[in-house]
């Protein structure tokens, strides 16, 4: 009996042994897995995500500038890796990266900037364009609400 009893306590132990295993893979798989995601998450801040930047600061006076043929506002629009801006009458392709708050955009050719560099705030809703020396803020863009609203 007791040799009976020594056998099922060996197979006891390597049974809770393995069940101690299994859950220590899945607490590993499952932080791998957590630092995976944060790590997207933080790459892709600003993927589909457009600012802009009023150059009127009403309907009236983007009346009047139309009528010369001037944009009301200037925007950035950013996919997963390429960056689309307009200035002025021109719009320009590049592509960003993303260094904690710092986005530099980097222009395949164009008589702009280049690169042109911004800083985002905490919450990522205003870009400040710092280099051309201005310190414009660019404004997250809120459908329905005009940029000299925002």
């Amino acid at each position: 009996m007791t040799q009976l009893k020594r056998s099922l306590n060996i197979l006891l132990e390597k049974e809770i042994m393995i069940k101690n295993l299994f859950v220590a893979l899945f607490i590993f798989i499952g932080i791998v897995s957590c630092k995976k995601d944060d790590d997207t998450a933080t790459s892709n801040l600003l993927t589909n995500k457009k600012f802009v930047f009023a150059l009127a600061s009403s309907q009236e006076e983007c009346d009047y500038l139309w009528s010369f043929g001037v944009n009301c506002s200037q925007f950035i629009n950013f996919d997963a890796d390429t960056a689309m801006v307009l200035l002025t009458d021109i719009l320009y392709s590049g592509t960003y990266t993303l260094s904690e708050n710092t986005i530099t955009v980097t222009f395949l050719d164009g008589d702009s900037e280049n690169p042109m560099i911004f800083k985002a705030n905490e919450g990522f809703t205003e870009l400040t364009r710092i280099s051309d020396g201005g310190y414009a803020i660019w404004k997250l863009q809120v459908p329905g609400v005009k940029p000299w609203d925002l």
